[in-house]
């Protein structure tokens, strides 16, 4: 619903009413769109990595969040 904040009780409430499956479907059809559009058009695809490198810039170095800490818990422990 417009002007509803996410996951707020009048969310929820609007949940499963016809409102809600609308939203969804116009958000859905433009990001499809999009999709369609990148998978069909390279150049689309190689301009955005192109201005995305440039506002990145040359001097960009990734660093984790993390650091070089290990992780605080192990969700794999025991898992093979």
């Amino acid at each position: 619903m417009p002007g509803t904040s996410a996951h707020s009780w009048q969310e929820v409430a609007a949940d499963g009413m016809s409102i809600g499956k609308n939203g969804m479907i116009v958000a859905a059809k433009p990001i499809a769109a999009i999709g369609i559009d990148l998978i069909n058009d390279s150049a689309i695809v190689a301009a955005a990595k192109k201005e995305f490198e440039k506002a990145r810039g040359d001097d960009f170095e990734y660093i984790p969040v993390l650091g070089d800490r290990e992780p605080a818990m192990d969700y794999r422990e025991g898992v093979k």
